[in-house]
């Protein structure tokens, strides 16, 4: 069996005949049975296409799969806090960023939230730093509150005395602070 798995973060008209056309090339270069899903990371309520068909003069198709909306999980947000599944988070990333795509101080507030959370998930120290990356990755702030964010990050690791990055991430990582602070001071802005 093969899992076929595309995650779609916008709203595509043409997005049910690529999952289609998707399905046949892997059933075509295989000859397997195929699960296709969908997981539909965008910003519209309604947005849920979930099967493809056509048809002409008798002859038709029609190509279903099942799909999973990541904002129907905005209201589920206690249960994902709970889990120790390492989607929960993303899932929560992904939905607090679309949530303060306006408000850059609550992206910033988001973001220290969900990186201190991952200790207290009980996460191994390699699930931290891949959901660590994620959540630094996705939560884009600009570079004065992306400092502000690693300063805290690295008082929270030494007042919890649970680091959770290599030495050779943290050097580069402090070796980028340094950068940037020198860069705003040679710009008059620190």
């Amino acid at each position: 069996v093969l899992i076929h798995i595309e995650v779609q973060s916008q709203r595509q008209s043409d997005f049910p005949h690529r999952m289609f056309e998707y399905y046949y090339r892997i059933h075509d270069l295989f000859q397997r049975p195929i699960a296709s899903f969908a997981i539909l990371a965008d910003e519209h309520a309604n947005w849920r296409p979930s099967e493809y068909s056509l048809g002409l003069w008798g002859s038709s198709m029609r190509f279903r799969f099942p799909t999973v909306k990541i904002l129907d999980y905005a209201e589920r947000w206690e249960m994902l806090d709970r889990s120790k599944n390492p989607f929960a988070i993303v899932v929560q990333a992904h939905l607090k960023t679309l949530e303060t795509r306006q408000n850059v101080s609550e992206r910033s507030y988001w973001k220290s939230a969900l990186a201190k959370h991952l200790y207290r998930r009980g996460f191994n120290k390699d699930d931290i730093i891949k959901l660590f990356r994620f959540i630094d990755w996705i939560m884009v702030l600009p570079e004065f509150l992306e400092t502000q964010f690693y300063q805290e990050i690295i008082q929270f690791e030494k007042e919890a005395k649970m680091p959770f990055m290599s030495i050779a991430e943290r050097i580069g990582m402090e070796k980028g602070l340094k950068e940037g602070r020198d860069e705003g001071r040679e710009e008059g802005k620190l």
